[in-house]
């Protein structure tokens, strides 16, 4: 494990220009029945696995392996691990960033060479929301 980023913003610039194949979302049971509360994500690039999270809504981690261990995340009991492929496949990463606003303490955007964005919001409350747009990013 590599960790390729550690902040609360920044770009995120080894990730440029990499295909995207696989997105798993690991969502918390327990919020599936108000507001999806997601954990963190594993990407799938051409080159690594990818797996990026929020910490306690103080930074951003980002952290490269050789294969896929997302499973070691999952609590059968309390999280589910969903796949959003459509979202990624085959598409190129432009650009992935961290910011920090008021309303939401961090926020990961994801922007494709396509124009669609992927966005996880997470608010004070470390509530984290993951978001999917086609068209362009205008922020």
């Amino acid at each position: 494990m590599d960790r390729l980023f550690q902040d609360c913003e920044g770009e995120i610039k080894e990730l440029a220009n990499l295909k995207a194949e696989k997105l798993l979302v690991l969502v918390d049971r327990l919020s599936l029945e108000s507001e999806e509360n997601v954990m963190l994500l594993w990407l799938k690039t051409q080159k690594s696995w990818l797996r990026i999270f929020i910490d306690c809504g103080c930074y951003c981690g980002i952290d490269e392996f050789d294969e896929d261990l997302s499973q070691d995340d999952a609590d059968e009991d309390d999280d589910i691990l969903k796949t959003q492929d459509e979202w990624v496949r085959d598409k190129i990463i432009k650009k992935v960033f961290v910011k920090c606003d008021e309303k939401y303490l961090i926020n990961l955007f994801i922007l494709f060479i396509d124009g669609s964005i992927i966005v996880l919001k997470c608010d004070e409350d470390e509530r984290c929301e993951l978001s999917y747009k086609k068209g362009k990013y205008h922020g």
